[in-house]
């Protein structure tokens, strides 16, 4: 229920991010023993990781990009969300990533990177086999959905449907939602800001430590940035703003709403309209002259 302070319920009800940053999974795993599979298949050893809730594949991209550092492994990686639609993008996530560079360019559309449900027959062979025939149908409406089957902006009117959650989130604080958007990124986000740690964690878990006030790396988080994606919900934005015109449909998720007495299916956007994407892929680089500033502003550009 809103309140004139506002609902307080900025995280949503669907995760789209995590609010950590990305682990390279490896470096958190026992070392590779020489011995221990010699007598496999594969003759390589493996590395078995099961993601609960980890939404946006950041910890799976890491680790890939991360591989080479490594003694060779094969991986099997075992993802568990709470919604399909959480399942499908890690499906896409999964897809761009091992994509010919070639075949891609970056400017491409959502409608063209995956062409629908027929590109990733190839790709979700797997998922498909393992999931119930119903979980199945419902993976390719979603699919069907992104890749243009519903036409029209009124399928997924985002930029309504982002200020009616700022509105109830805000409340009578909507008006000021600018100064609202700096405070809480000064006095939230950039004093709070986490960092994976190694070690202490027991049975390879990283530890989340908070860092000490002033001190957080979520300092590297801009205030017009933010600011941008609070009343947008645009983050990272690449050169030219006039091209983020067509709403993400990856962001849309389904639930059941109370209407007049009965309960009627709906789509829209009920993710994090607070914290943003920002911690969990702004806040660390390997390039740590990346993260450095100076009076607020990127000292390397």
């Amino acid at each position: 229920m809103t309140t004139p302070a506002g609902s307080g319920t900025g995280f949503g009800s669907v995760s789209w991010w995590g609010l950590s940053p990305a682990v390279d999974l490896q470096a958190e795993s026992p070392p590779v023993d020489p011995d221990s599979q010699a007598d496999t298949e594969h003759e390589t050893p493996e590395l078995n990781v099961l993601l609960l809730g980890s939404v946006d594949g950041r910890h799976l991209l890491r680790t890939l990009a991360r591989a080479a550092l490594w003694p060779r492994r094969r991986f099997h990686f075992y993802v568990l969300e709470n919604n399909l639609e959480a399942v499908a993008r890690h499906v896409l996530i999964f897809s761009l990533a091992l994509e010919d560079p070639e075949k891609m360019g970056l400017q491409e559309k959502l409608k063209q990177e995956i062409q629908g449900w027929g590109y990733l027959q190839g790709m979700g062979v797997g998922i498909r086999e393992e999931t119930q025939f119903r979980e199945r149908d419902a993976l390719e409406a979603v699919f069907r959905f992104w890749a243009g089957g519903e036409k029209g902006p009124e399928a997924f009117p985002m930029i309504r449907l982002w200020d009616s959650r700022l509105r109830q989130y805000l409340g009578s604080r909507y008006d000021a939602r600018r100064g609202v958007s700096d405070w809480d990124l000064h006095m939230k986000l950039h004093d709070r800001g986490v960092r994976a740690g190694g070690g202490g964690g027991g049975a390879g878990v990283p530890v989340l430590a908070v860092e000490e006030a002033g001190l957080g790396p979520a300092r590297v988080i801009h205030t017009r940035e933010f600011r941008r994606w609070r009343d947008t919900g645009v983050a990272f934005e690449l050169r030219d703003s006039s091209a983020y015109h067509v709403p993400n449909r990856t962001l849309a998720s389904g639930r059941l709403l109370s209407h007049r007495g009965e309960r009627v299916a709906a789509r829209g956007y009920w993710g994090d309209i607070a914290t943003g994407p920002f911690v969990a892929f702004g806040i660390e680089a390997d390039d740590e002259t990346l993260l450095k500033t100076s009076n607020g502003q990127p000292v390397k550009v």
